[in-house]
């Protein structure tokens, strides 16, 4: 197996988009940082860590993201025999210790993520605990709520940066416990200037959502957020 690191998303995609690509949904998270790190070359402030280990037919094998300071994003081929993942995740584990890369956590399939935590603890000596279990959902048909509330979807536009910034953290704080008003003030900038963020207005805005991480054939829907006092009426279901 051979690896292949510090590339630039063209590079990155060029080798692990077809591996990627096959489980879209499950990989949508490094998949469409690696597209937006494409389209947009000054996304985040600090360079992007992305490597792939192909097989011994040149296939990609394993795929590693990291945008600092976020979690390292893995996603692997799943035909491949457990001895040749375990190979593949000690590549990337010496690779990244080599280079010094910080490494705070791991965002992956479960049973990806458990293994790679292995190989990274038996190198390391260093102790690990899960600290979140999520999922993806695939949305492949809209039902539209039984009794649509009132109102209309409308693009946010810079006068809506405040308040879009306020919800985005309140989305962070509560759903992800993190966050900050800085950061939030930076993300609602750049997507209302992608055009990216939606509204849901009834009497003014009531509910928020955020088009984000193209992949190839899709996007994911993310920072869907309704204020606790105007929840239960069907806005984020609308929206």
């Amino acid at each position: 197996m051979n690896l292949y690191a510090s590339m630039d998303p063209a590079s990155f995609l060029g080798r692990a988009c077809s591996m990627l690509e096959a489980r879209e949904a499950l990989n949508n998270l490094i998949l469409g940082v690696a597209i937006r790190l494409y389209e947009h070359p000054g996304w985040d402030d600090l360079p992007p860590y992305l490597a792939v280990v192909v097989d011994w037919v040149n296939q990609p094998a394993l795929a590693a993201a990291i945008t600092p300071p976020r979690n390292l994003l893995l996603a692997a081929n799943p035909a491949l025999p457990a001895d040749q993942l375990d190979g593949a995740l000690a590549l990337l584990v010496q690779d990244l210790l080599e280079r010094r890369q910080a490494v705070p956590g791991v965002t992956a399939e479960s049973a990806l993520s458990e293994r790679f935590v292995r190989v990274w603890t038996q190198a390391t000596g260093k102790p690990s605990r899960v600290k979140t279990r999520t999922r993806t959902f695939e949305l492949r048909r809209v039902i539209p709520p039984p009794n649509p509330p009132p109102g209309w979807l409308r693009l946010a536009t810079q006068q809506d940066e405040d308040l879009v910034a306020r919800w985005h953290l309140a989305f962070s704080q509560e759903a992800l416990e993190e966050g900050t008003p800085e950061e939030s003030r930076k993300y609602a900038a750049r997507l209302i200037a992608q055009e990216s963020t939606f509204l849901w207005e009834d009497g003014g805005p009531v509910s928020i959502a955020v088009r984000a991480r193209p992949t190839p054939h899709g996007y994911t829907v993310t920072s869907l957020y309704t204020p606790p006092e105007l929840r239960g009426r069907g806005y984020a279901s609308a929206c």
